[in-house]
């Protein structure tokens, strides 16, 4: 079962309470445009920098370091804007998202449940089940591996029992993830309190047909009809 969210879907996770205005998604897209723009810039000079290097390569038979640290910053922040995108999209959207249970962000005095602080470490979203009052632990897979990932659930969950929870309080977690392996499947699949959900971008655009305006020559037609009735 998938769950449409305007350009969002998660899937596994219910039906959609309200869906949002198309106009009021594709407004909060455009905004990411400025960062599209310089992912698109630094996608030119990456692949300028590639071409210089494979022939720095072949005349000194060594990447050039400083090309090697360029790539991982441009890495690094093309996961982190498309993350951030769906980060905020899931956080302006949370309302219209059934979980398959009743969740709400756990908020604090100090922190929402919005990365909330957990130590030196920052979790995605920290929700509670109003009816089962556990706490729930959202993880959105970037570009770790299924190991790093599923390893930092298990320490935020950790953190979460010992800092946060109750003492008869349960933590649960769950991943967001582009798509699934095997290597991710197997990483949960006796972690019963870990759900994986996968998501896809999608738009959806309905054309609604306007009335058909009566061609000129009908309408001539017409009136010279009416003309010959009125003699």
């Amino acid at each position: 079962m998938a769950q449409e969210i305007g350009i969002l879907s998660v899937f596994d996770s219910g039906r959609l309470k309200e869906r949002p205005s198309f106009w009021l998604s594709l407004l909060k897209w455009l905004l990411l445009t400025p960062r599209l723009v310089v992912l698109t810039l630094l996608a030119l000079v990456f692949i300028v920098a590639n071409v210089l290097s494979y022939f720095a390569v072949l005349l000194t038979a060594k990447f050039p370091q400083d090309k090697f640290d360029f790539n991982a910053r441009v890495a690094h922040w093309t996961w982190r804007v498309g993350f951030y995108s769906l980060e905020e999209f899931i956080y302006r959207n949370w309302s219209s998202i059934d979980w398959g249970s009743a969740l709400e962000l756990y908020q604090t005095d100090r922190h929402g449940g919005r990365r909330f602080p957990a130590g030196a470490w920052t979790i995605d979203f920290l929700a509670r089940d109003r009816d089962t009052n556990d706490l729930v632990i959202i993880q959105l897979k970037r570009g770790d591996t299924s190991d790093s990932t599923v390893g930092q659930l298990l320490r935020y969950a950790s953190w979460v029992r010992e800092k946060v929870a109750a003492e008869s309080q349960n933590v649960r977690g769950i991943i967001i993830t582009k798509k699934t392996d095997s290597a991710l499947e197997y990483a949960v699949k006796n972690l019963a309190f870990v759900e994986v959900k996968t998501y896809e971008v999608d738009f959806h655009l309905r054309l609604t047909p306007i009335k058909t305006l009566t061609p000129p020559e009908s309408v001539a037609a017409s009136v010279e009809k009416q003309a010959l009735e009125a003699r």
